[in-house]
């Protein structure tokens, strides 16, 4: 009785349907999809961190352009030197 509850059958994902494909992946891949897949919440997490990096590296690449030609205008055009 002091046990904990024994964890629920997992019930099968898409791919494990298809055999051809699921015979040929590694363990690793095999356990990374069925995670994905069973746990949506973490999937959607997952993308959503993905997205955001790739949105600030974007961003920060974006800043690093427009602000590079700026010290040139500012000292060759706007303050002359004479």
């Amino acid at each position: 009785m002091l046990l904990p509850k024994p964890p629920k059958n997992g019930s099968r994902i898409l791919l494990e349907h298809w055999s051809w494909l699921w015979n040929h992946m590694s363990f690793s891949a095999k356990v990374t999809v069925r995670n994905i897949f069973r746990y949506k919440s973490r999937m959607l997490m997952n993308i959503i961190g993905v997205a955001g990096c790739t949105g600030l590296l974007v961003m920060g690449f974006g800043i690093r352009d427009s602000l590079q030609g700026i010290g040139g205008i500012q000292y060759s055009d706007i303050q002359k030197m004479t």
